[in-house]
């Protein structure tokens, strides 16, 4: 704790002399240790107003380090980027069924009484004033429930009421919005491309449907804390194998045929059983139940081989008694902490649990189902938070630029202060930092957890095969399908089929 002061002491001081975006470290890998993308050593127009801290010698512990955070100069030129369009000075209104998670959208409703430098709701204080100063606007969040929302908006449409300029609710709460009529086709904004870097891609099309799209995820919206990761207690592993984890985990050959491999002689632990786990895997594999091209009715023609290695893989895991450990999420992540399993699937917000422990971990993305895979998938909840925009909407253009501002500001920025933060209060290891940017841009979602929440028979026919035949080692995956996906089939055309 004494080094973390000092480490901030001496950043806040610099801090006060140099622009707000830059942060230099003295004597960085004493205070700090640290080999990964924060350690290099980067020359910048501001070294020339830096003394001299170089001792006789070629003593490399006392040269300067500087990491520029490039995140929210990269915020303010996406920002510029977005479109112009001005409010007029007046509020805007962005109505959420959020609570717990209100503090990734706004600081109206934290309790602080003072905000920290390294508080993520300081930045997004920050990226809201941001967003306000460049479309003159006021940005005001008001809480509300789903129940709530549905009859308020529905009796705005009779009375051709103002309801609110966006929404921001749960990504499976979107299906509830969307059969009741409530939402307006984010494909029908103008000047509004769902296609932007600074949206989710899974996530735009797991929240379309025939010629809609219903809403839309990105940074602004995610909360880092949900995302899937895997632990490793460092000191444990090395006892038993010499595989670099982060080392393969950067290269793209982090798999869960390695984690097989580690199990040999280490346990995992998970906080779900066997079903969960398979869900998981499916997710982290990339798995999509359903097609759903544009202008046609969603279908599940299909089961993916994602989704059937998926229940492979599970088993597998299970295969060897004691090697997996299922069970309370709360209580296995504390057994983790208590140096009680090698390695142990939580979520990013379990490294504030950690931070006291008295070894050395880090954290490392889902694994892939084979070294092929383009790249990481975060398999996430379907209460992710998402942007959309209320039938009511009379100012089309102006929500669409509200919800691309609030989403271009987030990205690197919100990276970089959830990466710092985490370095002052968290990472047991500073490598661990490189792990939290490979892992940011990860998070997947798919259409049967969102739009597909609408439905039992969707829900049965699509994850529910790959949880069902993981639970029943008896069970076929591929027979379990083909008993289901008539109905899923019919639900997908009740709700989702364009109506012209």
């Amino acid at each position: 704790m004494r080094k973390k002061a000092l480490l901030l002491a001496l950043t806040l001081a610099l801090c006060t002399v140099l622009p707000s975006c830059s942060y230099v470290t003295l004597n960085f890998d004493n205070i700090f240790p640290y080999d990964g993308t924060f350690a290099t050593d980067e020359t910048t127009e501001n070294d020339r107003d830096l003394p001299n801290t170089d001792t006789d010698g070629d003593d490399s512990s006392s040269s300067t380090n500087e990491f520029v955070y490039t995140g929210l100069d990269k915020a303010k030129e996406a920002l510029a980027s977005i479109g112009n369009y001005d409010f007029g000075g007046i509020p805007v209104f962005v109505n959420t069924t959020a609570t717990d998670k209100i503090g990734i959208l706004t600081a109206d409703f934290n309790d602080d009484t003072e905000i920290n430098t390294n508080n993520y709701t300081a930045a997004v204080y920050e990226r809201n004033r941001m967003v306000g100063e460049k479309l003159n606007c006021t940005l005001r969040y008001k809480k509300t429930t789903i129940k709530e929302m549905r009859a308020d908006i529905k009796s705005a449409l009779d009375d051709e009421k103002y309801y609110s300029d966006i929404l921001c609710v749960g990504a499976d709460e979107i299906a509830l919005l969307a059969i009741d009529g409530c939402l307006y086709n984010l494909r029908s904004l103008p000047f509004f491309d769902s296609d932007s870097e600074y949206f989710n891609s899974s996530a735009t099309s797991a929240l379309s449907a025939g010629y809609y799209g219903y809403g839309i995820i990105s940074t602004a919206t995610v909360d880092p804390d949900d995302i899937p990761v895997v632990f490793v207690n460092l000191g444990q592993l090395s006892s038993s194998s010499e595989l670099n984890t982060e080392a393969l985990a950067k290269s793209g050959g982090w798999t869960w045929g390695v984690v097989e491999e580690l199990m040999k002689s280490c346990t995992l632990s998970y906080g779900g059983d066997i079903s969960d786990l398979a869900e998981l895997i499916a997710g982290a594999g990339g798995a999509n139940y359903v097609s759903n091209k544009h202008n046609a009715t969603p279908t599940v023609a299909s089961l993916s081989d994602a989704a059937k290695s998926a229940v492979d893989i599970a088993k597998a895991l299970s295969a060897d008694d004691g090697k997996l450990i299922l069970g309370n999420d709360g209580e296995l992540a504390a057994s983790f902490a208590a140096g009680k399993s090698t390695l142990h699937i939580g979520t990013l917000g379990d490294m504030k649990k950690l931070a006291m422990t008295g070894f050395e971990w880090t954290v490392l993305p889902l694994p892939k189902l084979s070294a092929e895979q383009k790249s990481y998938f975060s398999f996430m909840g379907a209460n992710a938070l998402a942007y959309a925009v209320p039938a009511t909407t009379t100012n089309t253009e102006g929500a669409g630029i509200l919800i691309s501002a609030l989403s271009a500001a987030s990205s690197s920025y919100m990276c970089d202060v959830y990466v710092q933060y985490s370095m002052y209060n968290t990472v047991s290891v500073s490598s661990t930092l490189d792990m939290i940017e490979l892992i940011w841009n990860t998070p997947y979602f798919d259409f049967a957890h969102t739009l597909g929440a609408v439905s039992k028979d969707i829900k049965t026919g699509t994850y529910g095969v790959v949880r069902d035949a993981a639970a029943n080692p008896k069970q076929s995956v591929n027979k379990l399908f083909d008993k289901c996906k008539s109905a899923a089939n019919k639900a997908l055309k009740k709700y989702y089929a364009p109506a012209w």
